[in-house]
């Protein structure tokens, strides 16, 4: 009895094994046969966004956004604009911070709670700051860069942006950051 027990068991992985290596071998083969048509395997069909996939996407892409710009608005004042606006909005979140940490009645974990959002706030700040410097020594006219806790977006002053000058951008935000390519955004202004 117990010798026929094992037999089943055996038999079992021997199913499962089988079908891994028909698996692997389906696998080969496909791989082999789009390597010798020499065409990238492209994917069609609908998802359950109800969008079709029609590209496929390089290290080197972007996003393009396009900013459509308002009447009478240039680029550089656009740019004026949102960085008061950006420093506007730090400076406020930063005093109200520092007003919340200076409060007596707060226990030591709650100040050394803020006391990281501040140092947090701060060195992003540097980063951006850093990050627009170098785009900009690239040779485009302005750029801005926001992070949050796990993307970027950067706006690009440009007259037409490439695929080469994109990777610059994503090779600067990936050397500066922790954030995934794919968590990159590149927004283009005329």
């Amino acid at each position: 009895m117990k010798k026929f027990k094992m037999n089943m068991i055996l038999g079992k992985r021997q199913i499962i094994l089988a079908c891994l290596v028909v698996a692997l071998g389906i696998a080969v083969y496909l791989n082999w046969n789009f390597a010798q048509s020499g065409e990238d395997l492209q994917l069609s069909g609908m998802f359950s966004s109800g969008e079709d996939v029609q590209d496929v996407k390089n290290y080197g892409d972007a996003q393009f956004v396009v900013k459509p710009q308002e009447e009478g608005v240039s680029a550089s004042e656009y740019f004026e604009q949102a960085r008061l606006e950006r420093t506007q909005a730090r400076d406020a979140a930063m005093d109200n911070l520092e007003t919340i940490l200076k409060d007596a009645n707060l226990d030591n974990s709650q100040k050394e709670n803020l006391a990281k959002q501040v140092a947090l706030l701060t060195k992003s700040t540097e980063t951006e700051t850093r990050i627009e410097n170098q785009i900009r020594a690239k040779g485009f006219n302005d750029c801005m860069a926001y992070m949050s806790d796990d993307k970027i977006s950067v706006i690009v002053q440009t007259e037409g942006l490439d695929k080469a000058q994109a990777a610059q951008i994503k090779n600067i935000l990936i050397d500066e950051t922790n954030v995934l390519p794919e968590n990159i955004s590149i927004t283009e202004v005329k």
